[in-house]
C-alpha cells in the first residue's frame, strides 16, 4: 500500500546549482526528487533563474518575469525536460501581440 499518491518532481534552482539550468543534468544525484504531487512545473525568470518544483495546480504565468516553461503530470520528473524553445516563442509572440494591442488601444 502507496502513503504517497501523485507523481515524484525534480527539485532545484539554477541559482543552487547550474545542473538545474538548460541543459538540464540529470546525471546530477543531489537533486532533491519529492513526492504527492499532481503537476511537476519548470519556470524561467527574466534574471535567466531556473526553479524546478512540483505543486497541486499547474500554475502558468507571464507575469513579472516569470515564464512558465513547462507543466506536466504525465510521468515522474517530466519537469527536467527542455521544453523551454516552444514556450518561449509562443510567451514572445504573446508579448508582441499584447505590445501591439496596447499601442492600439492607448494611442
Amino acid at each position: 500500500m502507496s502513503l504517497t499518491n501523485g507523481i515524484t518532481c525534480t527539485v532545484c534552482s539554477s541559482e543552487t546549482s547550474s545542473a538545474c539550468a538548460d541543459p538540464f543534468d540529470s546525471s546530477n544525484a543531489s537533486f532533491l526528487q519529492l513526492s504527492g504531487y499532481n503537476y511537476c512545473q519548470k519556470n524561467v525568470f527574466a534574471n535567466g533563474l531556473i526553479t524546478r518544483f512540483g505543486e497541486s495546480t499547474c500554475l502558468t504565468s507571464n507575469l513579472r518575469g516569470i515564464t512558465t516553461a513547462y507543466c506536466c503530470s504525465n510521468r515522474d520528473n517530466c519537469n527536467y525536460a527542455v521544453k523551454l524553445r516552444s514556450s518561449l516563442s509562443m510567451s514572445i509572440s504573446f508579448i508582441i501581440s499584447f505590445m501591439f494591442f496596447i499601442k492600439f488601444v492607448f494611442h
